[in-house]
């Protein structure tokens, strides 16, 4: 990993924070949700150039994901509303749900969606029709996310993480995964293996699964709201202190092992992560607007060049690596492209 492996395509600014940028590389673009309520598209090569801009929620912009197909964008936002938006911009609502603040979206390649607010969470089809809703939990939802076959919805909640069948109708019970404190973002690793909580009391919880064997993951500085796997399912890389932190979760997994730390010459508080989708290589964003490289086999590290002192809020591949897309909290955008070797 050399400073000549990429380029930076384009820096451009935003007039709100980005929620998500999330890529169209088959249609050259870019689509990066604003939590303002716009969806701005850009050419991905050159995202300074607008292709088109909508205004997809009239209050705030909570959530967004890309369809697995790559051709359909969903948003949820303040106003209650689940839209759909095409590669070419074009927006049709989805679903609507009165005086509801939709905080967080979860779309599956089998063409289920998700969304919550408040204590419920909802199943739609790929037509958008309510599938189930299910409010059987203790207190307002802090995620959802569907396992790598969509077969299970897991919501989490004050406690811990309740677990639902997508096709077991409203009458079933969830299956609760208990650990004491405050549960938010959920990530659920390709492998099926294991799922991971991050907690408000600056800790991340696992469950390995099927077997349901817990573990805490402690000695974060601050609530580690970032995470990911590497490519290969070994690494599991979050943020929350400065550095990236990365537990081994090969073999039996992280339990009695300690985290290694990468991107130790950075003294920044590391805010998010990504790891590339092929290659055993990992970006962080810090809070004081830095972006770097950091590869876990040798812990090379490279910076990034920015020019913003905002905090990262979103960071984040293409699909096939070959973009990496930040943005910050006042706007500021960047896009790298890198080079084919």
């Amino acid at each position: 990993m050399t400073n000549n492996s990429y380029y930076i395509g384009s820096t451009w600014k935003e007039g709100a924070a980005p929620v998500a940028m999330l890529s169209f590389e088959e249609k050259g673009a870019v689509a990066v949700a604003l939590a303002d309520g716009r969806v701005v598209f850009r050419l991905l090569d050159r995202p300074e150039s607008i292709l088109t801009e909508v205004e997809a929620h009239r209050d705030g912009l909570c959530a967004a994901a890309l369809a697995p197909d790559g051709e359909t964008l969903f948003t949820a936002g303040e106003d209650g509303k689940l839209m759909r938006l095409s590669a070419d911009g074009i927006p049709s609502e989805f679903s609507r749900f009165e005086k509801a603040w939709l905080e967080h979206l979860a779309v599956h390649e089998s063409g289920v969606v998700a969304v919550a607010y408040k204590k419920t969470a909802v199943l739609l089809n790929a037509d958008g029709k309510i599938l189930a809703e299910f409010s059987d939990h203790p207190s307002t939802l802090g995620g959802i996310c569907f396992d790598p076959k969509g077969k299970r919805l897991a919501a989490s909640h004050y406690g811990g993480v309740s677990l639902w069948w997508v096709g077991g109708g409203v009458s079933q019970k969830p299956q609760r995964l208990s650990w004491k404190g405050s549960h938010l973002n959920l990530y659920w690793a390709a492998s099926g293996k294991y799922l991971l909580s991050c907690m408000q009391e600056s800790a991340l919880h696992g469950w390995r699964l099927p077997d349901f064997a817990d573990f805490a993951m402690s000695g974060y500085t601050r609530k580690p709201r970032s995470f990911n796997w590497s490519e290969d399912g070994k690494w599991l890389a979050s943020a929350g202190s400065p550095g990236i932190v990365c537990w081994d979760c090969s073999g039996k997994g992280p339990m009695g092992r300690p985290a290694m730390l990468l991107g130790q010459d950075n003294p920044e508080m590391t805010v998010q992560v990504a790891c590339h989708p092929s290659l055993p290589l990992v970006a962080a964003g810090t809070e004081n607007g830095g972006v770097y490289l950091a590869r876990f086999e040798d812990e090379r590290m490279v910076n990034m060049k920015t020019n913003s002192p905002a905090e990262i809020v979103y960071l984040g591949w293409s699909s096939s690596g070959r973009y990496l897309l930040a943005g910050a909290e006042d706007g500021q955008g960047y896009a790298w492209q890198f080079n084919e070797d």
